[in-house]
């Protein structure tokens, strides 16, 4: 064979091989999207649920990368094989992984914190760590072949990357969002087996080569030692001549970078997260645009790891990671500036992002209000993320070829690079989800991983640096940091300049945790109320018809005494059940202790508050319902819209007919709604009888009381009320319809379930 053909195979080959890595990155995004979403249902949406969830998935694939690189190490010449048969057993767990999320929901849902983490942990264990394993198994694989570790390492990576951008956002905006959850899974399951079915041939190919290595070799070693004689002669220089004390700075170096950047996300999510209003797109877009950025990066450098290495790899390695904190200091610096503003008011006004909404094309006013919600959800995660994910992407092959040699395998090399890295993923999710979030705000957050990534990163710079120019970059490490300071947004402000601000002197409130940001402005009795960045409740004049909503309820009640609410709000509802002193108690369930904690700094919530009948539960409201085996008069809920992530949670078929298992006989539920379609046709399809409102629903297991009945009840309980107040309540809310009502009128639509999220992911309904 001419060594033009030998050429063109071996790049088919390698294409081939691409194909197979640019799937598997797409496979474990659409898992882990997947995954974390169905696991939410059972243990809720709370910040404890969901850091659980994603610090256990990182841990897997940390020790998965430490696994593969010890099995590349001791099986290099089987690992092509041991890559095949995880990516196998992977499809498998992938269809066998729904049958077992509804037995763990079934039977464990409301679990202690303790049990449910052991819970997540045992699921997650088996597909995590196979997935963190084959990065090492087909760099060995590939490394057989004899490329450099550096080459090979950023260019599997950039397509293992890619592919998992590529399932982040086909996940979310396709598969979810037309055919639900279960689907993105059986998805995910099939790419596992046609990239092994892609991968066979080339696997026999290279067993076959690797035979006849075997044969030829004049000592007859085993399989495991037919490598080409070149290459074991230069590791075994390069391991002569590695620095064990430079080895252990550069992975420390790599555990930082890694905490960092985990951080960074988390902040970068945050902040995106107020400005396109909790879009359940934002996390895939996010995900999206992070791991886009990585695979440039690392591809880029990929191609050009000669360049670097006259360079100097660990120079450019620690450059790169000061340009990181340079970047992201200039970028929430720049959210000062008119233009910038401008484009979050664009933002602001629109609920739905993204909103591909053809009214803006009715006039111009329309148009230049609503153009950017088209875009918004991806420019926002490109400007703040794009350029230091590039870097990040960029850092890890240079720090694979900076640890070449470490090790007698380049797949354990690489293993122990990413195990470091992925280390510094956990701990940086957890101080940064768990600490910085609720000590020091997002702003100082992202201030405080900034100075950490100058700290660290510059003072190694600095050893590399001639003693000449020493004193200059000291300087320039030093005062280019504090010029930016000057510029840099207070935690306050950067939250005024994203949320709405009424017009007037008016007291600011603001209260950031882990869970949420919960923003207020008050001025007199007035309220404005954001929770991360979406407007909910508030105190204003037009606001008293919102009493209307929890009166109904309890006129169509049986009894009023035990009332569950689920969202507090603005506790407008709260207090319209007080006011009847046939109450006794009232559960209030409200998911972020932030919200509570800025409303007690206002006097008139304080008081409210203090009504020894209240019993605050801080909790996801479905994940009370399965601890609690108590039953209520009425359930009223008036949580965060429907098109919201993680709202489905709340929304669908199988939680209302949770909430019907605990409502007394002629008990009554009363929901808020925002889509007059889906919602009122998913409750109809649990509860044998309904109303419609203009704004709310109502609904019982029962048939609800005479209309003279309800009469008499609604206007006792409005004697409750002083005749002003009756008179900003208002009339009752028009009555639309009935079930059969609603069952005319959504004929045409689906009903929200726990793996159909219709409502939440809202486009191509």
């Amino acid at each position: 064979m001419s060594e033009n053909n030998k050429e063109s195979n071996n790049h088919k080959q390698y294409k081939r091989l691409a194909l197979v890595f640019f799937l598997s990155g797409m496979s474990s995004l659409l898992y882990q999207v997947s995954w974390q979403r169905i696991l939410t249902i059972a243990y809720g949406v709370g910040s404890v649920s969901i850091t659980l969830i994603v610090t256990i998935f990182m841990l897997g694939l940390g020790l998965g990368a430490l696994l593969g690189g010890e099995l590349a190490s001791r099986y290099s010449a089987k690992s092509g094989r041991l890559y095949f048969c995880f990516e196998l057993i992977l499809g498998l767990y992938g269809l066998l992984s729904l049958p077992i999320l509804q037995f763990l929901g079934q039977t464990t849902s409301g679990a202690p914190i303790h049990l449910y983490g052991l819970l997540i942990s045992l699921f997650l264990a088996i597909p995590t760590i196979l997935m963190g394993a084959t990065l090492p198994l087909l760099v060995e694989s590939e490394s057989r072949e004899g490329r450099e570790i550096g080459e090979t390492v950023g260019e599997l990576y950039c397509t293992n990357t890619l592919g998992a951008c590529a399932g982040s956002l086909v996940s979310a905006y396709f598969l979810i969002s037309i055919w639900g959850l279960d689907t993105a899974i059986y998805c995910a399951s099939a790419t596992n087996f046609i990239l092994s079915a892609i991968f066979y041939p080339f696997l026999k190919r290279q067993e076959a080569r690797l035979k006849l290595a075997t044969e030829v070799n004049a000592n007859g070693n085993a399989k495991d030692n037919a490598k080409d004689g070149s290459k074991d002669d230069l590791r075994a220089t390069k391991a002569a001549s590695a620095d064990s004390h430079k080895a252990s700075a550069i992975y420390l170096l790599a555990f930082v970078s890694g905490f960092v950047a985990i951080g960074l996300e988390l902040c970068w999510f945050r902040t995106i997260e107020i400005l396109v209003k909790s879009s359940p797109y934002a996390f895939a877009s996010v995900l999206g645009v992070y791991l886009f950025g990585l695979a440039a990066g690392g591809g880029f450098i990929g191609k050009h790891i000669e360049k670097a290495k006259k360079i100097g790899q660990t120079k450019l390695y620690l450059l790169l990671q000061l340009g990181i904190a340079l970047y992201v200091l200039v970028s929430y610096s720049l959210l000062n500036t008119h233009q910038l503003h401008a484009l979050m008011r664009l933002s602001d006004m629109q609920e739905l992002h993204p909103s591909f909404s053809l009214e803006i094309f009715q006039n111009l006013k329309s148009f230049s209000e609503g153009w950017f919600a088209w875009f918004d959800i991806a420019i926002w995660p490109s400007y703040f993320m794009l350029l230091p994910t590039f870097a990040m992407g960029a850092s890890f092959p240079l720090l694979s070829s900076i640890t070449a040699g470490i090790d007698k395998s380049d797949g354990k090399t690489v293993s122990r690079a990413y195990f470091v890295n992925v280390m510094g993923n956990v701990l940086g999710g957890l101080c940064t989800g768990f600490l910085f979030f609720n000590i020091l705000g997002t702003a100082s957050s992202v201030l405080a991983l900034c100075c950490i990534l100058v700290a660290v990163f510059g003072f190694a710079y600095l050893k590399h640096v001639d003693f000449k120019l020493r004193l200059t970059a000291k300087h320039l490490l030093l005062f280019l940091p504090l010029l930016l300071l000057l510029r840099y947004p207070s935690n306050e402000k950067l939250m005024n300049q994203m949320h709405y601000k009424p017009d007037g002197e008016c007291t600011t409130y603001l209260q950031e945790g882990s869970s949420c940001v919960s923003m207020a402005y008050e001025r007199d009795d007035s309220v404005w109320h954001w929770i991360n960045g979406l407007a909910h409740g508030g105190r204003l004049p037009h606001m008293f018809g919102y009493y209307n909503r929890a009166l109904e309820a309890l006129s169509f009640a049986g009894k009023e005494s035990n009332i569950l609410v689920i969202g507090y709000g603005t506790g407008s509802i709260v207090e319209a059940v007080l006011r009847s002193p046939k109450v006794e108690k009232v559960t209030v369930v409200e998911l972020n202790q932030e919200v509570m904690t800025n409303l007690k700094k206002m006097d008139q919530f304080k008081k409210l508050l203090q009504d020894k009948r209240i019993e605050l539960v801080i909790d996801d409201g479905r994940r009370y319902l399965y601890r609690s085996k108590e039953k209520f008069d009425v359930v009223l809920m008036d949580p965060l819209r429907s098109s919201t992530a993680y709202s489905n949670n709340i929304y669908s078929a199988e939680f209302f007919k949770l909430v019907a298992d605990h409502l007394n006989k002629q008990g009554i539920l009363m929901v808020w709604l925002d889509n007059m379609t889906v919602i009122p046709k998913t409750i109809a399809s649990q509860f044998n009888h309904v109303k419609l409102y203009k704004s709310f629903c109502l609904a019982s297991p029962d048939a609800f009381c005479p209309k003279s009945l309800h009469d008499q009840r609604h206007a006792e309980l409005l004697n409750n009320f002083s005749q002003e107040e009756v008179k900003k309540i208002g009339a009752e809310e028009e009555l639309l319809g009935d079930e059969n009502h609603i069952k005319e009128n959504s004929a045409s639509f689906g009903i929200n379930t726990d793996l159909k999220p219709v409502t939440e992911y809202h486009l191509w309904h």
